[in-house]
């Protein structure tokens, strides 16, 4: 394996992680201010 192609499906990887814990912050954030509501 080169490491050109090496970086590049890292970077790849490292994008898609982050856009995943971003959708899920998006979730957590959600669920959390849903449930804070439903303690009141």
């Amino acid at each position: 394996m080169n490491e050109e192609k090496f970086y590049k499906d890292g970077i790849s990887k490292m994008l898609s992680t982050i856009h995943n814990v971003d959708w899920l912050l998006k979730i957590y954030s959600f669920i959390k201010v849903f449930a804070e509501d439903k303690e009141d």
